[in-house]
C-alpha cells in the first residue's frame, strides 16, 4: 500500500502556505491603501486652502488665485486659474499637462487635466506644480488660445 500521510501533509502545507500568502497580500493592500489616502487628503486640503481666483471676463480672461508664488525647491504648490471663453471656438481649452504653461529657466512640470470652456463661459482650473531645484525667480507665462497672463514663481532653499 502508499503512503497517505506524504500526500495529507503535503495539503496541509499548501493550505497554511496559501493562508499566508492571502494574509500578507490583504496587509499590502491595506498599507498601499492607506498611503494613498492619506496623499489624497493631503492635496484635497491643499487644494481647499488656496483661495479662487477672481472671476474671469471679457476684459481679464485669465485670472490667477496667486500671481506671485513663493515655494522651496521641490515643494508642489496648487494654484488656481480662472478662463474665459469670449466664444471662439479654441479659445478656452487648457490642454493636458498644462502645455499653454511655460516658464523660463525650469522645467514645466505642471499637472492638471484636460477641460474645454464653452463659448461665454468660465471655468476654474487647479493646476499642481513643483517647484525648480534651484533657488531663483522665473518668470512664467499662462497662454490659452490668444490670450496670455504673465506671473512669477520665486523658488528658494
Amino acid at each position: 500500500m502508499r503512503n497517505k500521510k506524504g500526500a495529507l501533509a503535503l495539503s496541509i502545507n499548501a493550505i497554511v502556505i496559501l493562508i499566508i500568502a492571502i494574509t500578507m497580500l490583504g496587509l499590502a493592500l491595506g498599507f498601499t491603501r492607506g498611503m494613498f489616502g492619506k496623499i489624497s487628503t493631503q492635496i484635497e486640503e491643499k487644494v481647499s486652502e488656496e483661495p479662487e481666483p477672481p472671476i474671469p471676463t471679457v476684459s481679464d480672461p485669465i485670472t490667477m488665485s496667486r500671481e506671485s508664488i513663493v515655494t522651496t525647491a521641490g515643494e508642489d504648490e496648487i494654484i488656481k486659474i480662472g478662463v474665459y471663453n469670449p466664444g471662439c471656438t479654441d479659445c478656452g481649452t487648457v490642454a493636458e499637462n498644462a502645455a499653454g504653461i511655460t516658464c523660463s529657466g525650469f522645467k514645466d512640470d505642471y499637472k492638471n487635466s484636460v477641460q474645454a470652456v464653452p463659448a461665454n463661459e468660465y471655468k476654474i482650473f487647479t493646476v499642481i506644480t513643483t517647484g525648480a531645484d534651484a533657488a531663483n525667480t522665473y518668470l512664467c507665462q499662462i497662454v490659452v488660445g490668444a490670450n496670455s497672463k504673465d506671473f512669477t514663481v520665486r523658488v528658494s532653499q
